[in-house]
């Protein structure tokens, strides 16, 4: 009995290791297929990988002049550089401070889609930093509250915001009891973290 089981127990083995191995070539033969597919759209047969190896190093300007006349895309601004090369059917991002590319595949699309993404989460982050029904900044907000006589008193009135691509500039108004109970009328300016909306530095304030 115990003899029969131990058989079963290899055929078992043995057939889902065929299993594994069948999926395995059909996997590696679907990927074999999309990297054929993918020669087609690569004109001076640079290969891949050999486009990848540019992925973090500077911007290969001295490829200019057989990869194409460099067209800036849309999406490109003070922090990024979008651009697509028609020769060689090369798209790529690059930091404009660093120099560096972050991102290069075949086809123009492929950049614009890398920076859609970028500004999206971008988008997403700027947006947890502020109050969705009032539009105040949660951490600039707690601050304020922080520093005034009467924080129960705190009324928001306005808040305004300027994307500076490496901080925030954010601007609120708002009305609270002074030390002699009347309600004034003050306004911050600060510099802001993208990342978590933290203070960096308070700019400027005023009445």
């Amino acid at each position: 009995m115990g003899k029969k089981l131990f058989k079963i127990g290899c055929f078992s083995v043995l057939g889902l290791f065929t299993i594994l191995v069948i999926i395995g070539i059909f996997v590696d033969s679907s990927t074999n297929t999309e990297n054929d597919k993918r020669k087609f759209v690569d004109p001076l047969n640079i290969g891949l990988d050999s486009l990848k190896f540019y992925n973090g190093k500077k911007v290969p300007y001295d490829n200019w002049s057989f990869w194409g006349i460099p067209e800036t895309l849309e999406g490109t601004s003070s922090k990024y550089w979008v651009v697509y090369l028609d020769s060689a059917n090369v798209s790529f991002v690059s930091n404009k401070k660093l120099d560096k590319v972050i991102f290069i595949d075949f086809q123009k699309q492929s950049a614009l889609d890398f920076i859609n993404k970028i500004q999206l989460e971008r988008k997403e982050l700027i947006k947890k930093q502020f109050n969705n029904w009032d539009g105040s900044h949660y951490e600039l907000t707690k601050i304020i509250k922080k520093a005034m006589n009467d924080p129960d008193s705190y009324k928001h009135d306005e808040t305004v915001y300027w994307d500076m691509d490496e901080y925030l500039i954010v601007r609120t108004m708002y009305r609270g009891k002074n030390a002699f109970g009347g309600v004034v009328r003050n306004w911050v300016k600060v510099k802001t973290d993208i990342e978590n909306g933290s203070i960096i530095e308070v700019i400027e304030e005023g009445r």
